[in-house]
């Protein structure tokens, strides 16, 4: 399945990780998955590397929080990005 993440904030960690707070269109995304975007700053690639809490009764039923380690591009292009996901 597919499913398009809209990046809403961008936590840099010192570990390297990013933590991202967003909204998913499709299917909850999980580890491991690859996502994707073109922006007007850069190419970005991403992969999951842990799941945050998606808590559909607090929040907008679409919202997700994901930690994802950089394969391409550079953090700051993360903010507002639309990441596509395809299959794990």
């Amino acid at each position: 399945m597919h499913s398009q993440y809209t990046v809403w904030t961008v936590w840099e960690l010192k570990t390297g990780e990013v933590a991202l707070s967003g909204s998913v269109i499709g299917p909850l995304l999980s580890m491991g998955q690859e996502g994707s975007a073109v922006t007007s700053s850069g190419n970005i690639k991403v992969v999951i590397v842990g799941t945050g809490v998606s808590d559909r009764n607090l929040g907008p039923p679409d919202r997700q929080g994901i930690l994802v380690k950089m394969l391409e591009g550079r953090v700051t292009f993360l903010n507002g990005a639309i990441l596509d996901f395809g299959e794990k």
